[in-house]
């Protein structure tokens, strides 16, 4: 999934989701032929809920059908049904391609799943967002996939996707993070950095020296102000000399600086 305008909604990439959201074409047709795509997304989802939308949206057919013609009555139902039907096909769109994902990988969600991964793909794009990557910059990279089916059989968990998305304060305030010695999981539990920024900091680090202060880290990574006050009261840095002993290796000594 790339950052864009919008990103994509399941690990099946946008031209899967586009190909499998044509069935909103159907609502564009107003109340006469809307009930098709409902009927549809029911029926590939196994979603009752849509498929008894759908037999709503075609009482203005059913009466057409049944009178032989079409009174004020119908006229203005099915523009009432129409417009309802075309509102109703884009919010549901989100929640149909995620059951669609699970139902093609052998699992039918249940709402409360359903909700769960709507929500964390709302933050993955706050955060995304948030931090600023550019376009190019792979989501899959950055978050875990919107859906996986082994990982949503273990999601009934007690505590919710926000709670679980929010760094624990009080982990930071007892344990600093150096940023010349941390590991790549570590730097990326930094809030507003992830795995792709904490790569590029592990890289530096390995080709280019350490880091010998807060401003360089932020140089190397592009780090908006924002995140840079953010991370600071939770990261040290010690600062390392090499010193050339006889026997051509490098000692590392320095001192702790603390944000």
């Amino acid at each position: 999934m790339k950052v864009g305008m919008k990103m994509s909604i399941t690990s099946r990439g946008k031209k899967w989701e586009i190909l499998n959201s044509l069935w909103i074409l159907f609502t564009f047709t107003l109340a006469f032929f809307n009930w098709i795509g409902f009927f549809h997304i029911g029926r590939k989802a196994k979603c009752k809920k849509w498929i008894f939308s759908g037999l709503i949206y075609s009482i203005p057919f059913i009466l057409v059908m049944v009178t032989g013609g079409a009174n004020d009555f119908v006229a203005g139902l099915t523009i009432i049904l129409g417009i309802i039907g075309i509102i109703h096909a884009f919010m549901i769109r989100t929640e149909y391609l995620i059951r669609l994902e699970a139902i093609e990988k052998g699992k039918v969600l249940s709402d409360s799943e359903v909700k769960k991964i709507i929500t964390t793909i709302k933050l993955s794009k706050m955060n995304l967002e948030d931090i600023g990557y550019p376009q190019s910059v792979s989501v899959n990279d950055v978050v875990e996939p919107s859906f996986s089916v082994e990982k949503t059989a273990k999601t009934e968990v007690k505590e919710s996707p926000i709670e679980s998305e929010k760094p624990n304060k009080e982990d930071y305030k007892n344990k600093s993070i150096d940023i010349n010695t941390a590991s790549e999981s570590e730097l990326a539990s930094l809030p507003g950095i992830g795995s792709i920024l904490a790569k590029k900091a592990i890289n530096h680090r390995e080709t280019k020296g350490y880091f010998n202060s807060v401003d360089e880290l932020a140089e190397t990574l592009s780090l908006k102000p924002h995140v840079l006050e953010r991370i600071k009261p939770l990261i040290t840095i010690t600062v390392l000399k090499h010193e050339h002993r006889d026997d051509n290796t490098s000692n590392k000594s320095g001192r702790i600086i603390d944000f």
